[in-house]
């Protein structure tokens, strides 16, 4: 959780160096300020949970633009996405539903860094499908044109790292925040979901509330 900032941090830096236009160049320090911010925020939220004996979590729930939050993590990503050759298409309309705006993107931060990581994709497709709409729910894919994975090791994405089998970490293996986006996901009153195949690709679906959902409560350890 703490890299992708400072991935974003470090990458905005470097393209100034070749930007030219002074609008440009603000715009990338606006980037800057920006993750460090949340990069600040995420370090006093570890210091407290330290300070208490215990990781809490709480959300913040708002009736909040998700296409707007997408976009936006797409251009936070886009230094990491264009070093790791990767091309992004996002099809979306405008869809309001009730979220926490850093959370989510905590979750979509994730998604994408684990198929950066771990899927040798060369292309991310993300859709909006807001025909679920009238029933309370709209529904974000993430799809990869990567490795893919087996149906076993995708029934252990959600698993705590005790519940899983022992193996050696691998190129192959998927990062450990996929558990906390699962629970954050739920905090939300949403929820996520992986179906995969060996040499199809990979495809997580993000589901959200488009009525307010149940009071959050908080999430320990």
């Amino acid at each position: 959780e703490l890299k992708t900032p400072l991935t974003s941090i470090i990458g905005f830096s470097d393209l100034i160096d070749k930007l030219e236009k002074v609008e440009d160049i603000r715009n990338c320090n606006g980037y800057i300020r920006k993750e460090s911010v949340k990069l600040l925020q995420m370090v006093e939220e570890l210091l407290q949970s330290s300070l208490k004996g215990e990781e809490a979590w709480r959300v913040q729930l708002q009736r909040t633009d998700l296409t707007a939050v997408l976009a936006d993590s797409l251009r936070i990503l886009e230094p990491t996405l264009q070093k790791s050759s990767i091309t992004t298409v996002l099809q979306a309309e405008p869809c309001e539903a009730y979220l926490d705006p850093a959370r989510t993107q905590q979750v979509i931060f994730n998604v994408i860094d684990n198929a950066i990581k771990h899927s040798k994709c060369t292309h991310l497709t993300l859709m909006l499908d807001t025909a679920a709409a009238h029933a309370g729910t709209c529904l974000l894919r993430i799809a990869d044109n990567g490795q893919g994975m087996s149906e076993a090791d995708a029934a252990q994405l959600f698993l705590p790292e005790e519940d899983k089998p022992l193996r050696p970490v691998t190129v192959n293996s998927h990062g450990l925040g996929l558990l906390l986006s699962k629970q954050l996901m739920e905090l939300q009153g949403g929820d996520i979901a992986v179906s995969s195949r060996l040499g199809e690709g990979t495809v997580v679906e993000l589901t959200f509330r488009t009525d307010r959902p149940p009071a959050p409560v908080l999430l320990q350890n």
